[in-house]
């Protein structure tokens, strides 16, 4: 590993069909610096792409990790489960996961005596060089997206190891999981989630924090393109939603400030929530100028429609 250059690094189980573009961008726009996927066998295949991989479960034995799995409650709408079926194995394991990969990532830097990496969601394409905007982050102690819920970009090691023993110290508080619980029984879909911890982490710590949205030279890293943020929308027919609209300008993307009406160029685009057929699309339109044609999108577009009628469903009957 290059350790002169601040590395970017995923963390993601199983396999999922945006990865492989996730890690090609990553590669193609920061081909001075290493690419690093924590991952597992259902991803190994992407080191034929040019990146490092390395398995998450090498570090399941740390004191650390022992610790959080022991003590580890889901807690949804303000109820702490206590034994698991179905759909709720699943959503367990999601909020276990998004908590635990903070402390893969801090065992990964320890291993490999880092004192940064760049961290992102692993539904997150890079469409320019980090080391250009490293510079203007550096002297904070941690960058954030989410609306500054969760931290990501550029990473510090020591603030990193702060943060994780946080989490194992929240999950032994009663009072602070008391807390919890009442707020998350104002709605039913609630859960108690790393960013909620992460949020608890700033009060208490009190670090020196940037928001990577933050418009610094008329650039800012996307925090979902579902999300409005001072950003001209758009209704996208096939989606049935608005989003951020994209303009393509000198092979670059950006966005628009409808006060403004300035154009912002856009670092990175979050692709969270949405379908791979639009991922697809957004690609194509990329890479050679043009969206796929109706044909190409009528059976996606009809299975995903299809599929959100029937999540609508289960939802209300459930919610009964």
């Amino acid at each position: 590993m290059n350790k002169s250059k601040i590395p970017v690094v995923y963390i993601h189980f199983g396999d999922k069909g945006y990865l492989e573009h996730t890690l090609k961008y990553a590669l193609k726009n920061n081909t001075d610096k290493d690419i690093i996927l924590l991952g597992d066998s259902a991803n190994e295949h992407y080191k034929e792409l040019g990146i490092q991989h390395e398995y998450f479960n090498q570090f399941d034995n740390k004191p650390e990790i022992v610790r959080f799995n022991k003590n580890f409650k889901y807690i949804k709408g303000g109820i702490e489960y206590k034994s698991f079926s179905g759909d709720l194995i699943r959503m367990r394991e999601f909020e276990r996961f998004c908590f635990v990969r903070w402390f893969y990532l801090y065992f990964f830097m320890d291993l490999h005596d880092l004192s940064h990496c760049w961290y992102f969601d692993s539904d997150t394409l890079l469409l320019d060089s980090l080391t250009s905007h490293e510079r203007k982050y550096i002297s904070y102690d941690l960058t954030e997206q989410s609306n500054g819920t969760c931290m990501k970009g550029l990473i510090s090691k020591v603030h990193l190891h702060n943060f994780i023993q946080i989490i194992n110290e929240l999950l032994i508080d009663e009072i602070y999981i008391n807390r919890i619980k009442s707020e998350l029984s104002q709605n039913k879909d609630w859960a108690f989630c790393d960013m909620r911890a992460y949020i608890e982490y700033k009060i208490r710590k009190k670090p020196n924090t940037v928001t990577l949205y933050t418009n610094i030279n008329n650039e800012v890293f996307d925090d979902a393109l579902l999300q409005e943020r001072d950003s001209v929308m758009t209704y996208d027919k096939m989606l049935g939603v608005c989003l951020k609209k994209i303009f393509y300008i000198n092979n670059e993307l950006y966005i628009k400030n409808p006060q403004t009406d300035i154009h912002i160029k856009l670092i990175c685009i979050n692709l969270s929530w949405l379908p791979q057929f639009y991922i697809t699309n957004l690609l194509n339109r990329i890479e050679t100028g043009k969206s796929l044609v109706l044909s190409q999108l009528f059976f996606p577009v009809l299975k995903y429609r299809i599929k959100k009628i029937l999540l609508s469903l289960k939802k209300k009957i459930i919610n009964r």
